[in-house]
């Protein structure tokens, strides 16, 4: 489960790695500098996607894989992004760029990779919801409608796969007619 939880990342993840960032950023601004904010947040938000990504190279789950890089690159972005913010809201001294041009396009890209990034997150926990969703809502109906005389549900599970919807259920007991069926 914990590997699996480093698959599919979500707008939470996202903010876990904003408040790690913030909280690095002042960790290092405070005057008795510590590096154990900062430490925490590598070990929170970066090392757990960079173990599930290895172990999916490891054994060649590329979804584990690829789930987990995506995991790292987001909170990654977001730590970089909240110590961004941090230091411009602090005031720190300013870099004098020599090409004005070329700092906005650095600006806009941010804001461009950031803007993509909780796109794509909520657009995940999106699907994560409407698949939790289905799936409680499924075992209630086998709970609720699949009931029969002399025949009992033994086991249910539900499932979303290929974006296609799915109930398995075993039953046990007489056999069932087919109108029996099509009607629950």
């Amino acid at each position: 489960s914990q590997l699996l939880a480093r698959t599919s990342p979500s707008i939470y993840d996202v903010f876990v790695a904003l408040f790690g960032g913030a909280a690095g950023i002042l960790s290092i601004a405070a005057k008795n500098k510590g590096q154990v904010m900062p430490g925490v947040a590598i070990a929170t938000s970066l090392m757990p996607p960079l173990c599930t990504a290895g172990y999916g190279l490891a054994t060649m789950q590329m979804h584990f894989f690829f789930g987990a890089l995506y995991l790292f690159f987001t909170n990654m972005v977001f730590i970089l992004f909240a110590t961004w913010i941090g230091v411009k809201l602090m005031g720190f001294k300013k870099v004098a760029y020599q090409n004005e041009r070329r700092a906005k396009r650095v600006q806009t890209i941010i804001w461009s990779v950031v803007a993509v990034t909780v796109g794509v997150s909520v657009y995940l926990t999106m699907q994560m919801r409407r698949n939790n969703v289905f799936q409680t809502e499924a075992a209630a109906f086998v709970e609720r409608d699949m009931v029969f005389p002399n025949t009992q549900v033994l086991n249910h599970r539900e499932y979303v796969s290929g974006g296609k919807r799915y109930i398995d259920v075993t039953l046990i007991g007489e056999s069932l007619p087919k109108d029996s069926l099509q009607l629950a």
